[in-house]
């Protein structure tokens, strides 16, 4: 896949996440100032994520050393946890995680976050309404 290609392709599950938000806003006819304050900061965050995600892209094609970073793997669960909520919410699946311990990993954390919100993403999409997606 060329770079344009690839480049696209990644901005489009963000950008989804955006839509997601913006539909339950317009779609409830009234809306406690704290759902929607929840809503603004998912919104907010998945914009920094795109910016995060271009400028990532941006470097990988220049340096790879920021491939060796120290993740906090809980936080990137917690975020596309939340991230994925609404999705999960239409279908009455619930969203959980379990950890012993937080794990050190070394990588990227915004090609973490898209490899762990693919992953979640594409169950929540095959999975029948009413389950239950639990990372551990």
């Amino acid at each position: 896949m060329n770079k344009s290609k690839s480049v696209a392709h990644e901005l489009k599950t963000p950008l989804a996440v955006i839509k997601a938000q913006i539909d339950v806003l317009n779609q409830q006819e009234s809306i406690s100032v704290e759902d929607y304050q929840s809503t603004i900061k998912v919104i907010e965050r998945t914009v920094l994520k795109m910016s995060d995600l271009l400028d990532t892209l941006l470097e990988t094609n220049q340096d790879k050393s920021n491939l060796n970073e120290v993740l906090n793997i809980e936080e990137i669960i917690q975020d596309v946890i939340e991230d994925l909520e609404v999705i999960a919410k239409r279908k009455n699946i619930k969203l959980s995680y379990s950890m012993n311990q937080n794990p050190i990993s070394y990588g990227n954390s915004v090609l973490m976050y898209r490899c762990l919100y693919n992953l979640v993403e594409n169950e929540i999409k095959y999975k029948q309404t009413g389950g239950k997606v639990e990372i551990q």
